[in-house]
This record gives structure tokens, sequence and C-alpha cells, in this order.
């Protein structure tokens, strides 16, 4: 925030300042939604398996996959676009390396997903 106020007088006056404020203002909300979220996730992934591995897995390797996948479907800008299906490649690579390394690569009970 101190780098985006610095800019903001050096360039954008006092409208950007105003902006910038109002953004900061609103970083508690962010972060109660957010930390919220987290907290459903953790509830949800609980209720499902009690197992620390597994529940890591979901959240290191299944998720950041899911999502960015997601995200690529949505994005209609291709600058965008192309920098999710980078994330999204990236993601599948780390659950593929996950699930090998685990031993689960090609198990039928694996959750074994394609791309």
């Amino acid at each position: 925030m101190t780098t985006l106020t610095h800019l903001a007088k050096l360039y954008g006056g006092d409208k950007a300042q105003h902006a910038i404020d109002t953004f900061e203002a609103q970083i508690p909300q962010f972060a109660n939604g957010i930390h919220a979220w987290w907290q459903w996730v953790m509830q949800a992934l609980a209720t499902e398996t009690q197992e620390i591995d597994t529940q890591n897995w979901v959240l290191t390797a299944l998720l950041p996959w899911v999502y960015w996948t997601q995200q690529t479907d949505k994005t209609r800008k291709p600058h965008l676009k192309a920098r999710y299906q980078q994330a999204t490649s990236d993601a599948y690579d780390q659950l593929m390396a996950d699930a090998v390394n685990s031993g689960n690569y090609g198990r039928s009970d694996s959750g074994n997903y394609g791309r």
C-alpha cells in the first residue's frame, strides 16, 4: 500500500489517492470473507476425510487445479486466458507429481483426473 500511495501522489493526484483509501478501507472485509471461506473449506473437508495427507493434497494440489481450470474456462480476455492456461498447466503438473509421488497415480480410487 505504501508503494501505491507513493505512486498515486506522483502520478494520480487526489482521485487516485481516494481510490487507494477506499480500497484500503475494504481490506478488512475482504480478509473476513477469505477467512470465512477457508473455515468452510476446512470444515467441509474434515467431514469427508480425517486423513491429514488427503486433506493437504486436496488443498495444495487438487484445489489449485480446479480453481485455475475454472478461471481459464470463465475468462474471455485473451491475455488473461493465456496466463490462466499456464497456471492450470502448472497446477495439473503438481497434481500429477503429487499423485505419482504418493503412489496413487493410475489407481482406480486415486481420483485420477485428466485435463
